[in-house]
């Protein structure tokens, strides 16, 4: 699963089992700022869905909120600079006859490239997940690690989607899929100078979440 931007959904998904958009338009985006990375950025996200969970696949609904903010410019030990982004997530599953709290901060380090999009799990360590290549073109595709089975892909550069924070168009979308899992899929919308507007995570038929944007601040 994504380590990165997305990791708080991701532990969720990890805990849990332990704008439909156009999709035509041709050549890659123009240059745009899909992630914002300025010290002191933030975004917040409200959470919705069900999912099916323990042996007997019980219910739940799925509600919560997140934080997403970028924290501070690091130096990494490979000789280059970081943003430090914060993701603080809490996640309340309820069905009739329980209700579960589920709450967790974590750090991944962005570095912009210029071709790439990286995301590291700390300054020191010179692995990475590979987020987005750039500049985004309307069907390229890249592994998340060399060798992984979980892979993304740029769906869509038009996709429209509203969302608590507003009504956003010109969306790119990138898709995340694993071979190792077939009815997983994680559709994430980009909106050029604000960031990510929304998530959508599917499991089959036993889990859907939705993460959509209701503030933010960008400089």
């Amino acid at each position: 699963m994504r380590k990165f931007a997305f990791a708080s959904v991701a532990l969720v998904i990890a805990f849990l089992f332990a704008c439909g958009g156009d999709t035509t338009g041709p050549g890659p985006a123009p240059e745009g700022d899909w992630m914002p990375m300025t010290v002191g950025n933030w975004w917040n996200y409200g959470y919705d869905g069900f999912v099916f969970i323990g042996t007997s696949l019980d219910s739940f609904d799925l509600s919560g909120s997140a934080e997403r903010r970028v924290t501070a410019l690091l130096s990494h030990q490979g000789g280059f600079e970081v943003y430090e982004f914060r993701s603080q997530t809490e996640m309340i599953l309820t069905n009739p006859d329980t209700t579960m709290t589920y709450a967790d901060t974590q750090f991944v380090y962005i570095r912009n490239t210029g071709d790439e999009i990286r995301a590291y799990e700390d300054t020191v360590s010179t692995d990475y997940d590979l987020f987005a290549l750039l500049p985004l073109t309307l069907g390229e595709s890249w592994l998340t690690q060399p060798g992984n089975t979980n892979g993304s892909e740029v769906t869509s550069l038009s996709a429209s989607v509203t969302v608590p924070a507003g009504s956003f168009s010109g969306c790119a979308v990138i898709t995340q899929t694993d071979t190792a899992e077939p009815t997983y899929q994680w559709d994430s919308y980009f909106h050029d100078g604000t960031g990510i507007v929304r998530d959508f995570i599917k499991l089959g038929d036993t889990q859907e979440i939705s993460v959509s944007l209701e503030t933010y601040y960008v400089q």
